[in-house]
């Protein structure tokens, strides 16, 4: 019996070498407190067995689904890590789970105390909800969430969305109004950094991103209120929100290439498999307008005051005239680009969407 425990044990630390070697590791940036909520906890917090003794954890994809998460965040067991390891939502073949929290189908989903399923992101950067079971990262209680809370609306969504749902938070600085769905600001590009308790997520909106020290009454109407998410797909930061909060890790990310089958929304609004047929990308401009608006899908071609298109991007922080769909002319400062990757993809009907 002995023997055939070492053998067992010698097959297992193989099995995992093998996926250590084929996902790697890396140090997840959400330090174990983030996961803790009462203050009682807050003195004491517990080692997490699934972290390395040099703060690494172990990097898993799900064998169905893809999405990829440390075992740390995610809480995954040693016992269980192997090739054919599925997600939560997986295992119980819930392929029309979404997050109560976002709504937001797919992703790093748990399900909660009320058979709902949520966002182990979203769990952790709403205020009130708290995981039951810590260090496996389940149970999550949503039942805590105040009624005004539930009443935020999303800046991001709020024009798409016919109906008020899920859970927002809001900006950290002072009394900032601005209030999103954690996935929606994720994709926007909201900074989120973890703090300490009681709020264990600073959220900083784009406003005080770009200057800490701007008034933070009601913002009236910004010329890219409706368009700030346009050029960045939430229901994909959904699949990669996990292994940090406000930074976009190469790790997380995916890279699709030409001939690969991929899942998309048709035009009938159902999901289905296809071909991408076609990968472009787009410049866009990042730039403050005087009365404190942030756009992040400025085209170059659209700052009137230098020929972009052939000396480049401006230096960061000069002054530069954009030219709005409005026709007029707008001051603003150049704060840096990004580039957005578009695809043409063909479904089993021969139909193409891009």
């Amino acid at each position: 019996p002995d023997s055939s425990n070492e053998e067992n044990d010698a097959r297992w630390e193989t099995k995992l070498d093998e996926v250590v070697t084929s996902e790697g590791k890396t140090k997840p940036l959400i330090p174990e407190m983030c996961f803790i909520y009462s203050e009682e906890n807050i003195e004491y917090s517990p080692p997490n067995a699934f972290l390395e003794e040099d703060g690494t954890s172990l990097l898993i994809s799900c064998a169905k689904c893809c999405v990829r998460v440390h075992a740390s965040c995610y809480g995954i067991p040693s016992h269980e890590i192997c090739d054919g390891w599925l997600c939560a939502r997986c295992k119980r073949n819930a392929w029309t789970a979404e997050c109560c929290l976002c709504n937001l189908r797919g992703g790093a989903l748990k399900q909660t105390k009320n058979n709902k399923w949520a966002h182990v992101m979203c769990a952790v950067a709403v205020p009130e909800v708290r995981f039951t079971n810590v260090p496996e990262r389940t149970q999550i209680d949503v039942g805590r969430i105040p009624l005004q809370r539930l009443k935020l609306k999303c800046i991001f969504c709020r024009h798409r969305v016919k109906r008020v749902s899920g859970a927002c938070i809001q900006c950290s600085y002072g009394r900032c109004p601005a209030s999103f769905h954690v996935t929606c600001a994720h994709a926007a590009g909201v900074l989120m950094e973890p703090d300490d308790w009681p709020y264990v997520v600073n959220i900083t909106c784009f406003r005080h991103k770009v200057n800490p020290n701007v008034f933070t009454a009601q913002s009236k109407h910004s010329k890219n209120e409706s368009c700030i998410a346009t050029t960045t797909s939430a229901a994909a930061a959904g699949a990669t929100i996990l292994c940090e909060l406000g930074h976009k890790s190469k790790a997380c990310e995916k890279v699709i290439s030409v001939g690969q089958t991929v899942i998309t929304k048709h035009r009938n609004t159902r999901y289905y498999s296809c071909r991408v047929m076609a990968v472009t990308s787009q410049t866009f401009y990042e730039v403050m307008f005087d009365d404190g608006s942030f756009s992040r899908d400025t085209f170059p071609e659209d700052i009137v005051s230098r020929d972009c298109l052939k000396l480049g991007p401006p230096a960061e922080g000069e002054v530069v005239q954009v030219k709005w769909p409005d026709g007029k002319l707008y001051g603003a400062k150049y704060f840096g680009s990004n580039i957005a990757h578009m695809y043409q993809v063909e479904f089993e009907d021969g139909s193409q969407i891009a």
